[in-house]
This record gives structure tokens, sequence and C-alpha cells, in this order.
């Protein structure tokens, strides 16, 4: 069987904090600026663009200008994801969402 995903990538600047962070990283506890960096996929019935890129990526754009650019949080990226896996289950087929910070550790959401 074969399956077939389509993925848009982006990135917004935010600051963050783990409120509850342990001793041993403690400087967490602190808001501290991350540009995060947000994989969407989305399951597509076929290979003629059923999920137009340039469309999707916009759609992303729009959700991360409005909800999470340049605001202050207290989220972890596994909390991100999974927020815009719930927003985008209404309009297609999510397979995952991916938040990282700075392009370099984050979470993986998948919806099974």
């Amino acid at each position: 069987m074969v399956r077939t995903y389509v993925w848009v990538t982006d990135t917004f600047a935010a600051l963050h904090r783990w409120k509850d962070a342990p001793e041993s990283v403690k400087f967490l506890r602190d808001y501290h600026r991350h540009v995060f960096h947000v994989k969407l996929t989305v399951r597509v019935r076929g290979d003629d663009r059923e999920v137009e890129f340039f469309t999707l990526k916009r759609n992303l754009r729009d959700v991360l200008n409005v909800g999470y650019h340049d605001k202050v949080f207290d989220l972890s990226c596994e909390q991100v994801a999974a927020q815009l896996l719930i927003y985008f289950q209404n309009q297609y087929e999510v397979q995952s969402v991916e938040v990282s910070e700075d392009g370099e550790n984050g979470a993986l959401v998948v919806k099974e």
C-alpha cells in the first residue's frame, strides 16, 4: 500500500518559558527567545496536488502570524504542535506537526 503526504514548513519568533523547569535547567524558567520551526504534514489521495503547497503554506503562515509570531507564552514545542494539529484537522487530513526550537530540538505530534 502506498500513502502520499505533502508537507510545508515555516518559522516564527517568540518568547516562551518552562516555568516548572527542574533545577538543573532553571534558566528555562525565564522567558527566552527562539525561532520556532514548524513542519505541517497532511495526507493526500493521489499525485495530482490535491493540496497545493502554496495554499497550505499560506494557511500555516496566517495561523502562525496571528497566534504565535512575536508572542510571549508558556507553551512547549509539544503543546504548540498539538494546538496546530487540532486547528488544521478540520481543513486537512493532518498526519503530523513538528515544532522545534531554532531547528535543533523539538517535538513531533502524530495523529493516530
